[in-house]
C-alpha cells in the first residue's frame, strides 16, 4: 500500500493494515493530542532529521517511533529523506601525505599522520557542510583508512588501523542521525586492509583487502545490520588486495586489486557476487580503458543503475555491462589532480568528487596542495528532468550542455582536507 493513503487508514487490526504500520497499531495513546494517531505520524514523517533529538525528547512513544524502521521507510516512500555525503576526511591543519610509510614505526608515523573525522555535506544545499563526532572509542580521530558505508539511514565505519598504534581493527561502530549517538556493533571476524566494503538490502559485504601479514585475501564476508551478525561468503576467484567494491544491478562487483606475489600491480578483472546464487563470477580485463596496471584500481561508485570511474584523475568514464566495456561522458577541465585524496561518490541524482588539485602551476614555485570538490549531473538525469518539465508545460525545450558540466562546490573552512573515502547516506 503506497504511504500517500496511509491516513485514510485506521489501525483496527485488519488483515488490510500494512505490516509497516503495526507500531502504529501497537499505540494505546494519541501520538499528538486530538489528532488520530495515522494523521499524526504524517505530520512526524515531515520533521527533518536535523530536530529528530529534540523529537525523541518528548516521550517515549515518540521516541520509539523516530528509532522504528517503519519510521524510516514512511519518510523515504513520502520523500521527507534527506541525502547527505559522509567523508572521511582530514581535519585542518594536519598533514595532506597519505601513504604509509612502512619503513618507519608506528610512533615515528603517529606524529606525521593526518587526523581524520567524517565530514557531512548536504546535497541539496550545497553551502551547508558539518562534522559528526568522533566514535567514542577513538576521540581525537577515526580509525586510518578506515571503510564507510551506509545502511537503512545508518552510516557504517568499518575496520582501519588504529590512528596512534597502526594495530589493525575489526571494529564496527554505526551512527544513527536520528539520536545523533554511535553504538557498537560486533567486530569483522578476520583482520583485513584495503578492502572492498559495499552495502546491499541491508547488508554490508567486505572482500579483499591484506591481513596483519600483508597477504593479500580472497575471502569476503557479509554483515546484517538488523542481526548485528556476520557471515561468511564463498572465496573469490583470486586475491585482491587494495580492491573497489560497488553494488549494480543487485549484485556485488569486487574489482581490480592485486595478490600478494604482485604488489602493486593491480589487474583489470572483477570477481561478481550474486546473493541468490550464494556464488562468484569472474570477469576478465572489466578496467579496459579505465586504468593501467601500475596504478590503482581506481574510485567507482554508481548513480541510477549505472557504473562510473574517472581514468587519469579527469575523465569520466560510464561503464556498460552488456558490452563489458567503457565510454567517456566527460572531462574535468582543472589540472594538477592526483590520486592521493581523491574519492568519487553518488548522492541522490549527482555525482560528487573531492579531490586534490595543485594550488600553483609554476615550476618555479613549490606547489601546495588543494583540496576541491565537485558535482556532475549526467547529461542522462538532465534529459530526464527536462522531459519532465516539459511535459508539464506543454512545450518542448533543448538540453543545455552546460548545465551537464562539472561545477566547483565552495567548501567551508575546515572542510577542504584530503579525502580517503566517501558514501551517500538517505536520511
Amino acid at each position: 500500500m503506497d504511504c500517500s493513503v496511509v491516513a485514510r487508514h485506521s489501525c483496527n487490526g485488519s488483515d488490510k493494515v500494512p505490516q509497516r504500520m503495526d507500531l502504529l497499531c501497537d499505540l494505546v495513546e494519541e501520538l499528538i493530542p486530538g489528532l488520530p494517531n495515522d494523521v499524526a505520524f504524517q505530520c512526524l514523517l515531515r520533521i527533518p532529521v536535523q530536530a529528530h533529538p529534540q523529537l525523541q525528547r518528548v516521550s517515549r512513544k515518540w521516541r520509539e517511533l523516530v528509532n522504528s524502521p517503519q519510521y524510516y521507510e514512511e519518510r523515504k516512500r513520502e520523500g521527507t529523506t534527506m541525502h547527505f555525503l559522509c567523508t572521511l576526511q582530514a581535519l585542518p591543519h594536519q598533514s595532506p601525505d597519505l601513504k604509509h610509510n612502512s619503513s618507519s614505526s608506528p610512533a615515528e608515523n603517529s606524529s606525521s599522520s593526518p587526523v581524520f573525522g567524517i565530514s557531512v555535506f548536504n546535497a541539496k544545499d550545497r553551502t551547508m557542510w558539518e562534522r559528526l563526532p568522533h566514535t567514542p572509542d577513538h576521540p581525537n580521530g577515526l580509525p586510518l583508512f578506515c571503510r564507510l558505508v551506509a545502511v537503512s539511514g545508518n552510516l557504517l565505519v568499518m575496520g582501519g588501523w588504529n590512528p596512534t598504534t597502526w594495530e589493525t581493527l575489526r571494529s564496527v561502530y554505526l551512527y544513527n542521525f536520528s539520536s545523533r549517538t554511535w553504538r557498537r556493533g560486533a567486530d569483522m571476524p578476520s583482520d583485513r586492509s584495503f578492502f572492498a566494503c559495499v552495502a546491499l538490502e541491508g547488508y554490508v559485504v567486505v572482500a579483499g583487502g591484506h591481513d596483519t601479514t600483508k597477504s593479500a585475501l580472497a575471502t569476503a564476508e557479509v554483515y546484517s545490520v538488523e542481526k548485528d551478525e556476520w557471515k561468511t561468503l564463498p572465496k573469490m576467484s583470486e586475491e585482491r588486495d587494495e580492491c573497489t567494491g560497488v553494488a549494480l544491478d543487485g549484485k556485488i562487483y569486487v574489482i581490480s586489486g592485486y595478490s600478494t606475489e604482485s604488489q602493486g600491480q593491480f589487474v583489470k578483472s572483477a570477481d561478481i557476487y550474486d546473493p541468490l546464487r550464494r556464488t562468484w563470477t569472474r570477469i576478465e580485463n572489466m578496467l579496459g580503458m579505465a586504468t593501467d596496471s601500475s596504478t590503482t584500481s581506481g574510485i567507482f561508485t554508481v548513480l541510477s543503475g549505472i557504473l562510473y570511474t574517472l581514468q587519469d584523475h579527469k575523465t569520466l568514464l560510464s561503464y556498460s555491462t552488456t558490452k563489458n566495456s567503457w565510454s567517456s561522458v566527460a572531462t574535468l577541465e582543472h589540472q594538477f589532480f592526483s590520486s592521493q585524496g581523491c574519492c568519487l561518490a553518488a548522492v541522490q541524482d549527482s555525482l560528487v568528487l573531492l579531490t586534490t588539485a595543485s594550488a600553483s602551476s609554476n615550476n618555479n614555485e613549490e606547489d601546495h596542495p588543494a583540496y576541491k570538490t565537485f558535482v556532475y549531473k549526467p547529461a542522462t538525469l538532465v534529459q530526464q528532468e527536462t522531459v519532465t518539465a516539459a511535459a508539464g508545460s506543454g512545450s518542448r525545450r533543448s538540453i543545455n550542455n552546460t548545465s551537464c558540466a562539472w561545477e566547483e562546490v565552495q567548501s567551508n573552512d575546515g572542510f577542504v582536507g584530503a579525502a580517503q573515502f566517501a558514501c551517500a547516506v538517505e536520511v
